[in-house]
């Protein structure tokens, strides 16, 4: 899965040493009979890294006396790309938020991210993935996407969990954890009827999320009645939601949620003129402080320890580097606040 090129994987070490160095326009990389000790390879496989480098103009090599760090790996030009193709169910969908944190943290290596929002496997995208050494993944994956992407043979890793990591390794926050904790936390707070509002049931995190409230209920002894569980789909989450704050919200003490529905809930609160006054443990991180400034009084908030794009880009770029064989799924980790 995590297969490259020897050069390839060369120039991302090289890359990342200049990075790692803070390596400013003028300064000398280090010896190539260093680097080439450093990352275990021949000095051929070395100097063709390093030759493809300076066609790119990132170094200039001066005969006898070492190579230069001629442009900032920062600017823009001719680099590394890896793609993040976001697999979209329909047309209309919104893409991906905050892409930026990513594209910084890649750019700062000198690699350059093709962001992609596609429906379909076709011939265009195989044009534009042929261009880019890596991919990363995310959106909606399911086995067919993953068997025809394997036939680019690119290193590919998934960012967000899905149901196939046998196959296709992913890191993503984990759900399941975060709706474990803050369910028991409800519960140490004698909390007996808790409710769920969960995104769409074919959404794989919101079975996760499902799973630990679940698991929590269950360990507790306490009743799992499915009307007090929700799965909103975006088409018809306005009746969806609108009809669990009039027949359930009133017979519950608290209430589980996704924080893609947080805000949505408390509008349709104040619409019907009623005052969200359960425990609310909202899990998810939020992306700025106008959302932030919701959080307080009667709010529980299970927020993730890093950017899973972040953690994904990382983990894959240091697998890269040293070939390592990553499997399965990494995750994470939650923590709650109040």
């Amino acid at each position: 899965m995590l297969k490259m090129l020897r050069y390839n994987q060369t120039k991302l070490n090289i890359l990342h040493q200049i990075a790692d160095l803070s390596l400013q326009v003028g300064d000398a990389l280090p010896t190539e009979r260093r680097m080439a000790s450093e990352f275990g390879i021949s000095m051929g496989t070395l100097r063709r890294a390093l030759g493809e480098l300076e066609v790119q103009g990132i170094i200039e090599k001066h005969q006898g006396s070492g190579n230069t760090l001629l442009k900032s790996i920062k600017n823009g030009g001719e680099r590394n790309k890896i793609a993040l193709i976001y697999i979209k169910r329909i047309e209309f969908e919104e893409v991906l938020p905050n892409m930026r944190a990513l594209e910084l943290y890649l750019n700062e290596r000198g690699i350059d991210i093709e962001y992609i929002p596609v429906i379909r496997f076709d011939d265009e995208l195989i044009k534009v993935l042929e261009k880019c050494f890596a991919v990363l993944i995310t959106g909606w994956i399911d086995e067919n996407w993953i068997k025809n992407l394997q036939l680019l043979n690119k290193p590919m890793i998934a960012i967000g969990s899905h149901k196939y990591s046998d196959i296709l390794p992913f890191v993503s926050y984990d759900w399941k954890g975060a709706s474990s904790i803050l369910t028991g936390k409800l519960i140490q707070r004698n909390a007996k009827r808790i409710g769920l509002l969960n995104a769409a049931q074919r959404y794989y995190p919101s079975s996760l999320i499902y799973e630990g409230y679940r698991g929590e209920l269950l360990k507790a002894g306490l009743e799992l009645d499915n009307d007090m569980v929700i799965w909103v789909e975006k088409e018809n989450y306005y009746e969806k939601v609108k009809k669990f704050i009039i027949e359930q919200v009133p017979k519950l003490d608290s209430i589980v949620m996704e924080l893609g529905l947080y805000l949505p809930f408390l509008a349709l609160c104040w619409e019907l003129g009623v005052t969200p006054d359960k425990k609310l443990a909202v899990i998810g991180n939020p992306e700025d402080n106008y959302q932030r400034a919701f959080f307080g009084g009667n709010i529980l908030w299970a927020a993730f320890e890093r950017n899973t794009y972040i953690a994904g880009a990382e983990f894959f770029l240091e697998a890269l580097r040293h070939k390592t064989k990553f499997k399965g799924e990494y995750l994470v980790k939650a923590i709650a606040f109040e």
